[in-house]
């Protein structure tokens, strides 16, 4: 499989959004990771699928061909999942290690190995466990490895860790296919980050010495120039999720006339489940914004699949929620064709 041509890797926010991108991926001959979070899709949970439902829901597609979309873990490593909370580390490893198991049941085609929630001195030791782990299931399993959680650092303290994460993943040469780094994006309602490009010139030289491909990820909310920029800086592919959950739930809340009372328990229910307070910024105080930046972690519960239901059964809804996913994905695939 050449990575080399999969330029965007996408957050599977929700049954809708998955077809939508699968779609637009046949459409346009456009290659496409979907990558899926511990808490997107698990073993045995996820606010969108279980591992398995993921697999098969993709697979079945009409639009599904494997030389252009892949299945893709997504910070794979302890304490990456809510489930984990509250664990000791050895029962962390060990809930990582099903989410592994699953992924390899289920055939996915990349892992990325992310240590990064646990103490600097025990990162490598348990990044061995979890890469050994994989290739005994699968000897054929490509990789990502890198850490990089939704921080917006200093790109000096990441550059100075990069050197020895890429010596780490000699080990594991040819089949670690991408490297992380943080490039300054910070996700939040918007980006709200600072890519510079002379700084992430450097960590691309380094990454792409070690032959290794570069992959930056919260790149939510980019303009096609935006990308651009990226691509020209040496960038090999980005990953976004949190905005395909915001562009259907801004659909959602547009359209909350056709069944407004089921749209008022699913949206006071998204305020009072908190998950907003990740995704916005402090200058933040408007509940609108609030539920187009969270909602997406409530679409399992029952009244969000209830509200969902509802809407699906309206042309005007599918067609804008058609319309927006497409535009936010063209930024990407133009920004990487300009």
């Amino acid at each position: 499989m050449d990575f080399h041509k999969f330029k965007l890797g996408v957050g599977p926010m929700s049954e809708s959004v998955v077809a939508l991108c699968l779609e637009y991926s046949s459409y346009h001959k456009f290659p496409i990771m979907f990558i899926a979070s511990r808490n997107q899709a698990d073993y045995n949970s996820g606010y969108a699928f279980t591992t398995s439902d993921l697999a098969d829901f993709v697979r079945s597609s009409e639009y599904y061909d494997p030389n252009r979309v892949l299945l893709c873990r997504d910070h794979c490593g302890p304490y990456f999942s809510d489930n984990d909370d509250g664990l000791s580390l050895n029962d962390a490893v060990e809930s990582c290690l099903k989410t592994i198991e699953a992924d390899c049941n289920a055939n996915f085609d990349l892992i990325h190995v992310d240590v990064s929630r646990i103490e600097d001195e025990q990162q490598y030791d348990i990044a061995r466990v979890l890469f050994n782990y994989v290739r005994k299931f699968k000897p054929d399993m490509a990789f990502e490895f890198g850490t990089e959680d939704n921080t917006g650092t200093n790109l000096k303290d990441s550059m100075q860790k990069l050197q020895q994460q890429l010596e780490f993943v000699e080990a594991y040469k040819p089949h670690v296919k991408f490297v992380v780094s943080q490039t300054g994006s910070l996700t939040k309602h918007i980006q709200a980050g600072n890519f510079d490009p002379s700084d992430n010139m450097q960590i691309a030289e380094l990454i792409h010495n070690s032959g290794i491909l570069f992959k930056e990820h919260n790149a939510d909310y980019l303009s096609a120039a935006e990308v651009n920029l990226r691509k020209t800086t040496g960038v090999d592919s980005i990953n976004i999720a949190p905005q395909l959950g915001s562009v259907q739930s801004s659909v959602m809340l547009y359209y909350k006339h056709h069944c407004l009372e089921l749209f008022e328990t699913f949206y006071n229910e998204v305020i009072e489940a908190g998950y907003w307070k990740k995704w916005v910024t402090p200058d933040i105080t408007d509940n609108d914004t609030k539920f187009v930046a969270s909602a997406h972690y409530c679409y399992g519960s029952t009244s969000g699949k209830l509200l969902l239901d509802e809407l699906l059964n309206y042309l005007d809804f599918t067609a804008t929620l058609k319309l927006r996913v497409y535009d936010a994905l063209d930024q990407y695939r133009i920004g990487y064709e300009l």
